[in-house]
């Protein structure tokens, strides 16, 4: 029997990561990325933001709500898409880029 795997690691591209404060305007993630990046991970690093990927506006009663303390995976195409707004208070994001 042949097996072949194919072990794929996640690894950052070599741009620093970036921190965005979100308040009640609307905010998106504005960096260029590197040519190589795949994925980008969002932290929500101090209040909940609420998120939208369609083009829609985010509102209190209109998107996802992300809370604080966590970390979310999305796509780059996902990510260029993103518009935030705070959820209650202003927070902080953090982005890192990443590829495989």
């Amino acid at each position: 029997m042949s097996v072949n795997i194919n072990n794929t690691y996640w690894k950052p591209t070599p741009v620093a990561g970036v921190s965005s404060v979100v308040s009640s305007s609307v905010v998106t993630i504005a960096q260029t990325p590197n040519i190589n990046t795949k994925f980008i991970i969002v932290n929500v690093a101090t209040a909940d933001v609420v998120v939208t990927f369609g083009g829609d506006t985010p509102a209190a009663g209109n998107g996802h709500r992300w809370v604080f303390g966590k970390d979310y995976l999305l796509s780059l195409g996902a990510a260029q898409s993103a518009k935030f707004i705070q959820a209650s208070t202003s927070s902080l994001i953090y982005t890192s880029e990443w590829t495989l």
